[in-house]
């Protein structure tokens, strides 16, 4: 009677392990471009979202699409700053996906810094698409405005 309820107990461990597994592929994160090299002039970012403690959008003035920040390492308590510094530590006035910028928490408790390991161009598709994965919520202007550069804009105004 306990080998039966051995195997019983085995089988439905398994069943269990594999819809956990199924259901962890259907939430895997949108397709990215191939491009995480792009680059953006830290001195003209206004704004961020955070997505979860290694990635995060930002924001450049004249520019409607945004950057995601892939970070080498988590930011923890990355969800609650309300200030962020960019270090650019080649001094070439960007932060860019390759030499080794880094994004650094200033009102945390402890100092935190991780370095950018990509950053990639956003169009509004896949802006879009990473706000469903992360549920986070952009704001409606913010996808107009990428929609609009993209060509998707379909508003009757």
């Amino acid at each position: 009677m306990r080998a039966t309820a051995a195997r019983v107990t085995v089988a439905a461990l398994a069943a269990l392990l594999a819809g956990t597994s199924l259901a962890a592929t259907e939430r895997t994160a949108p397709q990215l471009p191939a491009n995480d090299n792009a680059c953006v002039f830290f001195r003209t970012l206004y704004d961020w979202q955070v997505l979860d403690d290694r990635h995060l959008l930002i924001w450049a003035p004249g520019e409607p699409d945004p950057y995601q920040v892939e970070l080498a390492t988590p930011l923890n308590g990355l969800r609650f700053a309300h200030t962020l510094a960019f270090v650019d530590r080649n001094a070439d006035g960007r932060l860019c996906g390759f030499g080794m910028d880094r994004i650094a928490l200033t009102d945390a408790p402890v100092q935190q810094d991780a370095t950018i390991a990509g950053i990639t161009k956003l169009d509004a598709t896949t802006l879009a698409a990473l706000a469903e994965h992360y549920g986070v919520k952009i704001s409606p202007r913010r996808l107009a405005a990428a929609q609009r550069e993209q060509g998707t804009d379909h508003r009757v105004e």
